[in-house]
This record gives C-alpha cells, sequence and structure tokens, in this order.
C-alpha cells in the first residue's frame, strides 16, 4: 500500500468535508472571535464558492489517492517481486559488455542492443558532431562522439562513449555507470 495514496485519499475526504461544512466550521471557528458574528459572516455566495471549490479539489485529490493505491497494488504483484531479484548490476552489463564485440560502434551497438532485449532495458543513444580547426592550417578535424547508455526502470546505467576522428572509431570508455 502506497503511504503517498493514503495522504491523498485522506486529504482528499478532509478537503470534500471542509467544502461542505464551512459554514459550520466557520461558525465554530471563527464566530467566537467577533462580538457581532452576525455583521461579520461571510455570505451566501462566499459559502457556495467554497463548497464547490472544496468539493472539486478534495475528489481531485480523492481521485489521485485512489490512482496511487491502484499503481501500488499493482506493483505488488508476486511475480513483479521474483522479477526483480532478477535485475542485473551495472557491473554485469559491463562484463557482458567486455566479452562483446565492439571493435566498432555498429558492433558495439549491436552488443549493446542484445544485452537490452535479453535484460529488458532501454538504449539510449546521443550523437554530437563537433569540427576543430588545425591551428595555423586550413585543415580540420570531424570528430564524431556517440554515447550509448543501457538503462533500466529506475536503475542506474552503462553509458558507453564511442569516438570517431575523421573515420578512425575507438571506444573510449565502457566503464561508466551513471545514476
Amino acid at each position: 500500500m502506497s503511504a503517498g495514496g493514503v495522504l491523498f485519499l485522506i486529504i482528499g475526504l478532509l478537503t470534500v468535508l471542509a467544502g461542505l461544512l464551512s459554514r459550520r466550521i466557520w461558525r465554530v471557528a471563527a464566530a467566537p472571535m467577533y462580538r457581532n458574528p452576525d455583521a461579520v459572516e461571510p455570505s451566501d455566495l462566499r459559502f457556495q464558492i467554497g463548497q464547490v471549490v472544496g468539493v472539486v479539489i478534495g475528489v481531485g485529490f480523492t481521485i489521485a489517492g485512489i490512482w496511487l493505491l491502484a499503481g501500488s497494488a499493482d506493483t505488488a504483484d508476486p511475480e513483479a517481486e521474483t522479477s526483480s531479484a532478477e535485475v542485473v548490476t551495472c557491473e554485469q552489463l559491463l562484463a557482458q559488455v567486455s566479452s562483446g564485440d565492439t571493435s566498432s560502434l555498429d558492433a558495439t551497438r549491436s552488443t549493446l542492443e542484445e544485452l537490452a532485449d535479453r535484460h529488458g532495458l532501454s538504449l539510449e543513444e546521443n550523437e554530437t558532431t563537433d569540427e576543430v580547426d588545425h591551428p595555423g592550417s586550413d585543415d580540420s578535424t570531424t570528430i564524431v562522439t556517440t554515447s550509448l547508455v543501457l538503462r533500466g526502470d529506475g536503475t542506474e546505467g552503462l553509458g558507453v562513449v564511442w569516438v570517431d576522428t575523421d573515420g578512425r572509431g575507438e571506444l573510449v570508455t565502457d566503464r561508466a555507470c551513471t545514476g
């Protein structure tokens, strides 16, 4: 059971109750502070608006609480618990990447895609291209950096950076475990 869901549910129900009983709450809490409470009592319109707003906000919180509780019931499934014991760590992924083919960017990508499929992970890819001018000449070098990250649901990821300098590719790191 989700503590957040229970909290939202309680807040929602109390807000609905406060909206519906706003006039009584004012009479008990605020009226004793005045000599003539009838002269300073808020208008009927103010109480009606308070009721509508309280009920709408309270129903929203109640629905959110029920939704959170229903979501936590799904994660409490026994099958989900057995699969969470099979979560692969970054170090295990690192060993599997090291034993795979990382001779080229395509081979590295293929190795990581296989690992992603095998362990139910996602593969995130980001590529940047930089043009570096050589000092004192018109020549330049093109550097393409490709970052590949294997990431699971709420787990740390394994980052792999491949750098291609003018057609000469090189795996720079396969040791970056990211949070």
